[in-house]
């Protein structure tokens, strides 16, 4: 999936959303932007992006998987740690463990 569309995508929803002429019914149940939808709920999981590393504060640190996709033949493996440092290695410790380990694991409920 990626996770380099999420920024434009969500600037465009809360975009249309600030300026559509939705029915108050419908204003009355969407209590919130689509972006803040994202930031509470979404997640989206990706291999070897170089724009992400730029962009994971942007996209939602909390909202990112990576993922190495082994054993499919697309899949980085064995330079997983190569790819990582590459396209993230300026993030901080904390949030590069979030992104490669801790927000699956929560996600997926792995640790309980």
């Amino acid at each position: 999936q990626g996770a380099g569309w999420v920024p434009f995508v969500l600037g465009r929803m809360d975009n249309m959303f600030r300026h559509s002429r939705a029915s108050e019914e419908v204003r009355s149940f969407v209590k919130l932007l689509p972006s803040e939808y994202w930031f509470r709920q979404g997640a989206t999981t990706f291999q070897e992006e170089d724009c992400v590393g730029q962009m994971a504060h942007i996209i939602g640190e909390d909202n990112l998987m990576w993922g190495s996709d082994y054993p499919h033949p697309d899949g980085v493996w064995p330079d997983s740690k190569a790819v990582i440092q590459e396209t993230m290695g300026q993030l901080p410790a904390p949030v590069l463990r979030k992104i490669i380990c801790d927000n699956a694991v929560r996600l997926y409920r792995m640790g309980e």
